[in-house]
């Protein structure tokens, strides 16, 4: 007989399982909660003409996608920071700023059956919308918290300013277009397939070599290295 699969890049959690993810997603909560964060939960399912709307690159083969009843093309959600903006549009538009929203949901993507990741996660964090940069700041003290109370000691903050890269790609006198392919490749750590779009470009060898090590870039010294 032959074993019943389960869809690529999903997993089942047994009963220990379960009861190890409630006990660290409760911890993660009480220190969201402590930073005034509140909790939302969003429909797994979003209209795929949301996420047309949204994003000017859009990735579909990494989608999820099915059709309703009424023939309209829904998607399961890739990520919570879509649907919590969604929330802020239709059901905050008039709440003065800001808004403190926490989640801890799972999203799914498609990805390359060899790239060793899964397609189902669950996905944590927080949202703080209506103040300016400086509050950056707390929601890195929050991150930070949330490892301490986990009492893991070795591990990597990845911090990223989208402002340093669009300034870079403009520079460079790269094209919307071509900059959006660019930041997911990058964002993924994807290297051959990055190194293989800007053999593509018009680009000085310079300019190549730049954004060919954005991914690598990292550590104490990492704002130095790429300035």
């Amino acid at each position: 007989m032959n074993q019943i699969q389960i869809p690529s890049g999903t997993r089942d959690l047994f009963p220990e399982d379960c009861v190890k993810k409630e006990t660290l997603r409760q911890k993660i909560f009480q220190v969201f909660e402590s930073y005034g964060f509140r909790q939302i939960e969003t429909p797994l399912l979003e209209f795929y003409s949301t996420y047309q709307n949204t994003y000017t690159s859009l990735k579909e083969e990494t989608m999820y996608k099915f059709v309703d009843e009424n023939g309209q093309i829904l998607a399961l959600r890739t990520d919570m920071t879509l649907p919590i903006a969604r929330v802020c549009v239709s059901k905050y538009a008039n709440v003065a700023p800001p808004l403190r929203f926490s989640y801890c949901s799972n999203v799914y993507k498609v990805r390359q059956a060899f790239a060793g990741k899964r397609n189902e996660v669950t996905d944590c964090g927080v949202e703080l919308i209506g103040l300016d940069s400086s509050s950056d700041l707390e929601v890195l003290c929050c991150a930070l918290d949330v490892m301490e109370t986990w009492g893991v000691s070795d591990y990597i903050l990845e911090i990223g300013n989208s402002d340093f890269y669009k300034l870079a790609v403009s520079q460079a006198g790269i094209s919307a277009e071509d900059a959006a392919v660019l930041a997911d490749l990058i964002d993924r750590k994807a290297i051959p397939e990055t190194a293989e779009k800007l053999k593509g470009m018009d680009l000085s060898e310079e300019i190549r070599a730049f954004f060919l090590k954005l991914p690598l870039m990292n550590g104490k010294t990492a704002s130095q290295e790429a300035e």
